[in-house]
């Protein structure tokens, strides 16, 4: 997440967040990350359109932070069959 905390564009979204909330929403993040790509964990996060709603992320946030996900898929070597199954599952959250 910390690539998208020094975001230029998106990091301003994040200003002021103490470190448990970072904490916490990197934990949510893993946790949505697994359970969409069929972890075994539980879902504990609230469905994005209610956590994203009349937050107004555009299309071109939501590609920074998608491109933050897939360098850091690709700096821990992230076969591609995998690779390209996590980026799949994630594009079609885009329209929260």
């Amino acid at each position: 997440m910390t690539k998208v905390w020094d975001d230029p564009v998106v990091g301003g979204v994040f200003v002021g967040m103490g470190t448990d909330s970072r904490d916490q929403l990197r934990q949510k993040n893993k946790n949505l990350l697994y359970f969409n790509t069929g972890g075994l964990c539980q879902k504990i996060n609230r469905p994005l359109e209610l956590t994203h709603r009349d937050l107004g992320i555009t299309d071109k946030e939501f590609d920074i932070v998608a491109n933050h996900l897939a360098a850091t898929l690709k700096e821990f070597n992230v076969p591609k069959r995998e690779y390209e199954e996590v980026m799949a599952k994630i594009g079609k959250l885009q329209p929260y």
